[in-house]
């Protein structure tokens, strides 16, 4: 399969440039908060507290008289950025292992394989509780139990790309020309499978800004006065019948991001059925 026409089939579609468009101008928001927020995200003015919407605060203010909007945005880099962060740790595990196992068989495939069997024998959740009860509260330590588990997934994937990719023709006039195996994976069959890893990282990093955000909520992840959307979301929730927004902007940021995503990694897989049939 080639990568090259699986990409171009899809940025065919109109609506997968103005998703890239939407996630790109969250994410820049997100860089430029500094810049773009009127004000400190954790100073607080008990005589501003629950404000309505207006220009001075554009998303009003919360229980303490901090500006919601300047908030959203500093948490945004917060919760893309440790999850993006996770995402990508896991994929580089997960592909580098995966390749190893289906390219190489035999003993390395079955210890790496069972590993991946053991560990999915383990609930996410009691993992990072346990993770957390042990070295405390915290968001790179929530990162930590995440990313043991987070690896598999692509490891399995790609283990069975992989062995699928190495009984082609072309990797065998590859060895038969006396290519190095690491060039064979790295310049012959990973190529070939990017199209799939980015359809399978958009989806868990849509994923993981749930996790992130799921258990900043629960108090385990990015502490006070820290922004983050999922500890945003928790620290409104006592004011849910009286002043809603609290809880609804984290929340619809929450939403539309993941929502993108999602979309966009569907998108990629229509790209590679459609080149498969």
């Amino acid at each position: 399969m080639g990568s090259k026409i699986v990409l171009k089939k899809f940025f065919t579609k109109k609506s997968t440039i103005v998703f890239l468009c939407i996630i790109a101008a969250i994410v820049i928001a997100g860089i430029l908060a500094p810049w773009i927020a009127p004000h400190d995200p954790v100073e607080q003015k008990l005589e501003n507290k629950f404000l309505m919407p207006s220009w001075e605060y554009p998303m009003g203010t919360d229980n303490f008289g901090r500006c919601i909007f300047s908030r959203i945005l500093y948490a945004t880099r917060k919760t893309l950025g440790f999850s993006f962060l996770c995402t990508v740790i896991a994929a580089a595990i997960g592909i580098t292992l995966g390749l190893i196992a289906g390219f190489k068989g035999g003993i390395i495939d079955t210890i790496i394989m069972r590993t991946c069997d053991v560990l999915y024998a383990f609930p996410s959740l009691v993992l990072v509780m346990a993770i957390v009860g042990i070295f405390g509260t915290g968001i790179f330590n929530v990162i930590i139990a995440m990313l043991i588990m987070q690896w598999l997934w692509y490891a399995r994937v790609v283990r069975n790309l992989t062995a699928s990719e190495k009984c082609k023709s072309y990797i065998s006039a590859a060895k038969v020309c006396g290519t190095k195996n690491t060039k064979i994976i790295f310049s012959h069959i990973f190529p070939n499978i990017i199209p799939y890893m980015i359809a399978i990282f958009t989806v868990d990093f849509g994923h993981t800004i749930l996790s992130i955000s799921g258990y900043s909520f629960l108090g385990l992840g990015v502490q006070p006065p820290e922004s983050e959307w999922g500890a945003m979301i928790s620290d409104g929730r006592s004011f849910i019948n009286t002043d809603s927004w609290l809880m609804f902007w984290p929340g619809i940021m929450i939403l539309i991001t993941v929502v993108i995503v999602n979309i966009i990694g569907d998108h990629m897989r229509d790209a590679l059925d459609s080149q498969s049939v």
